[in-house]
C-alpha cells in the first residue's frame, strides 16, 4: 500500500510540474509601455520597445499615425492649443500582446500676429497661423554663413519673405539708359558665403536673396514645395544649385532662377512644369558689377553644358534655359511638351544637324537652312500636328488656321 500511494505521489507531483510547464510555455506576456516620449522641435520620438512589429499614435484620443519607427515625421500643421499624445507598442508573435499606452502632453501659446527675436529677424504669422515667414528686419546680413531661424516663439519658420535678405540698393529709372547699366548702380552684398535654410522650410517668396553675389552652392531643403518668380534672382556666382531632395517641388516658376550663374544643376526629381525663362540668362556682355566692399567681376560666366531632365517633366516653357549658350547636352524623359525657344541659343540647339527629332512625343523636322533669316529656323511637322511653340511664336501646320489652334 505504502508503495502505491508513493507511486500516486510522484504522479500527481508530475501532472502538476506538467500543468505548470504547459501554463507557462502558453503564458502571453505583454509588451512594455514606450519609455521616454518627447515632443521636441514638432518630432515625437519614444524608445524601442523589444517584440514590438509597429506602434500606434493617437493626437488627442484620436488616431493619428502608426509607424514601424520610433519617431514621427515633423508635425507641422498645429495651431494654438492643449495636446496629448498616446503610444502603445503593438505585438508580433502569439505569445506577446500590446503594451498600454503611455502618453506625454503640450501646448502652444498664442502666436502673436507679428514681431522681431532678439537678432532683429522679423516675423509675420501665417494666414493659416501653423508658422511664420521671416524677412531680414533690423538684422545686417552677415559676413560668411547666413543660419535663418528654424523658430519663432515655438512656431516653425514656414516661409521666406519677398526680398526677405536681398541686398541691393535699387536704382532710380532714367528714360534711356540700358537695363544692363543699371546693374553697375546694385549694390551687391558679398558677405554671405553660404546659406542655411530653415528646416521646415516651405515657400520662396520673390528676390529672396536677391543679389547676394557670393554665394556659389544653395541646397534647398526637402520640405520645400513652393518657389515663386524671381526666387533666387539674380545671384551671379551661383555655381551649384542642387534641387535634388525637394521632392514636393513640381514647378520652377517664371524667372525662377534668372541670372544665376549655375555651372552644375540637380533639378527636382518629381518637377512637372518649367516655367518661362526661369534659368533665362540676360547677362552675357562683359560688364562690370561693384560689390559693397569694392570687389568686382569683369564677366558673368556662362558654365552649365548639361541638364538632365527628370522623368515627370511633361512641359518646358519659352526661353526656359534662354541664352545659355555654353548647353551641349540636354536628356529628355520620353513624354514632355517642349517650347524649343526655351533653349534658343544653346549649342544644343545650335549643334542640331537636318534631321528628326522628337519634341515631347511629337516628331518634327529640323532644317538647317543658311538661307533663313538669322536666328531663323524651319520646321516639318507631320499632318496630324496642330502647332508647334517656339518661344512666343506659334508655328502652324499648313492646312491648320491659327484661329483652330487657340
Amino acid at each position: 500500500m505504502r508503495a502505491n500511494k508513493t507511486i500516486r505521489s510522484v504522479i500527481t507531483l508530475a501532472v502538476v510540474f506538467a500543468v505548470l510547464f504547459i501554463s507557462s510555455s502558453c503564458a502571453v506576456k505583454k509588451l512594455d509601455t514606450p519609455k521616454n516620449l518627447q515632443f521636441t522641435d514638432r518630432v515625437l520620438s519614444w524608445e524601442p520597445v523589444d517584440g514590438a512589429v509597429e506602434y500606434i499614435v493617437n493626437l488627442n484620443g484620436k488616431h493619428y499615425a502608426t509607424t514601424t519607427e520610433c519617431s514621427l515625421p515633423p508635425i507641422i500643421e498645429l495651431t494654438e492649443g492643449d495636446y496629448t499624445f498616446d503610444v502603445k507598442a503593438i505585438a508580433g508573435g502569439k505569445k506577446t500582446e500590446d503594451s498600454s499606452y503611455t502618453s506625454t502632453t503640450f501646448s502652444l501659446d498664442t502666436p502673436v500676429e507679428s514681431g522681431y527675436d532678439e537678432n532683429g529677424y522679423y516675423y509675420t504669422l501665417l494666414e493659416d497661423r501653423t508658422g511664420y515667414e521671416i524677412t531680414r528686419g533690423s538684422q545686417k546680413l552677415p559676413k560668411g554663413t547666413l543660419r535663418i531661424p528654424d523658430f519663432f516663439n515655438g512656431y516653425p519658420v514656414l516661409s521666406i519673405g519677398e526680398k526677405g535678405f536681398a541686398d541691393v540698393v535699387w536704382p532710380v529709372v532714367v528714360p534711356g539708359v540700358r537695363i544692363a547699366q543699371w546693374y553697375d548702380t546694385f549694390t551687391h552684398n558679398y558677405n554671405i558665403t553660404e546659406i542655411v535654410f530653415p528646416k521646415y522650410l516651405k515657400t520662396v517668396k520673390k528676390r529672396a536673396f536677391a543679389y547676394n553675389s557670393a554665394v556659389e552652392s544653395i541646397t534647398l531643403p526637402s520640405t520645400v514645395t513652393e518657389l515663386v518668380e524671381e526666387s533666387f534672382s539674380p545671384m551671379l556666382n551661383l555655381r551649384h544649385l542642387d534641387l535634388g531632395k525637394a521632392t514636393g517641388l513640381k514647378e520652377i516658376p517664371d524667372s525662377c532662377f534668372r541670372n544665376v550663374g549655375i555651372e552644375e544643376l540637380i533639378l527636382p526629381p518629381n518637377l512637372e512644369v518649367l516655367g518661362p525663362g526661369c534659368f533665362w540668362l540676360d547677362i552675357r556682355d562683359p560688364e562690370t558689377f561693384r560689390y559693397n566692399d569694392g570687389y568686382e567681376i569683369e564677366k558673368f560666366d556662362d558654365l552649365l553644358t548639361t541638364v538632365v531632365m527628370p522623368e515627370p517633366l511633361n512641359y518646358m516653357s519659352g526661353g526656359a534655359f534662354c541664352h545659355r549658350e555654353s548647353i551641349e547636352t540636354v536628356i529628355w524623359p520620353e513624354n514632355c511638351l517642349v517650347e524649343l525657344g526655351g533653349l534658343a541659343e544653346s549649342k544644343w540647339i545650335k549643334n542640331l544637324p537636318s534631321g528628326e527629332y522628337m519634341v515631347g512625343s511629337v516628331m518634327i523636322t529640323y532644317i538647317d537652312d543658311p538661307n533663313l533669316p538669322n536666328g531663323s529656323v524651319d520646321y516639318v511637322v507631320p499632318d496630324y500636328v496642330t502647332h508647334i511653340k517656339i518661344s512666343q511664336q506659334v508655328i502652324y501646320a499648313p492646312f491648320i488656321s491659327p484661329t483652330a489652334c487657340q
